[in-house]
């Protein structure tokens, strides 16, 4: 994930079970140096087990203004509203892009992350490839978009569209709204 960042980019990482480690105390610039600390760091890092999500989540969305946090996890949650809610409490202009790794993830919850905030998931499933995942998630998070569209409907009186909150419309990716109407239009 790292290597697709651009110069000039920020970040920070966190590794979080039970407990947090975070790469640095604020954003880095994205640098070959940083990205060789980085690297280093994310070697000594392992796998303890545990998926506390909530608080984690929290404090990166919480460390941006705008932008787009890259959540990694391979672990199920019994408290995905909590967590859901309490990351749209802080959310700004940030958007969440998950992978879900393996069969045992809370699906419904990082759905729904994305969908909220504007972001998206991909599910890598035991024996797929991770690549063209990450690009296709990478290519999303720089993808131009166009936010807080409104659509008017000329010459025919719609009732209910849905979805009720419209979605952002990425570049290369489809957009479809859904409307009642009792007659046709002019």
């Amino acid at each position: 994930c790292l290597r697709h960042l651009r110069e000039g980019d920020r970040f920070n990482i966190v590794a979080f079970d039970d407990s947090m480690e975070w790469f640095s105390s604020a954003l880095v610039p994205f640098t070959q140096r940083t990205l060789s600390d980085a690297d280093r760091w994310m070697q000594r890092v392992d796998a303890r087990g545990g998926t506390e999500l909530r608080d984690p989540l929290v404090q990166a969305v919480s460390q941006l203004t705008e932008g787009v946090v890259v959540l990694l996890t391979d672990g199920q949650v019994a408290n995905e509203n909590e967590i859901l809610e309490a990351v749209l409490a802080v959310q700004r202009k940030v958007r969440v892009l998950s992978f879900g790794i393996g069969t045992n993830v809370s699906d419904a919850l990082l759905r729904e992350l994305g969908r909220r905030t504007g972001g998206g998931v991909e599910f890598i499933h035991p024996g797929e490839r991770i690549d063209e995942k990450v690009v296709a998630q990478f290519s999303r998070a720089t993808a131009a978009r166009v936010t807080d569209v409104k659509v008017k409907f000329v010459g025919v009186d719609v009732a209910e569209i849905a979805p009720a909150e419209l979605p952002s419309l990425v570049d290369g990716e489809a957009w479809t709204i859904f409307g009642t109407y009792e007659k046709p239009g002019v």
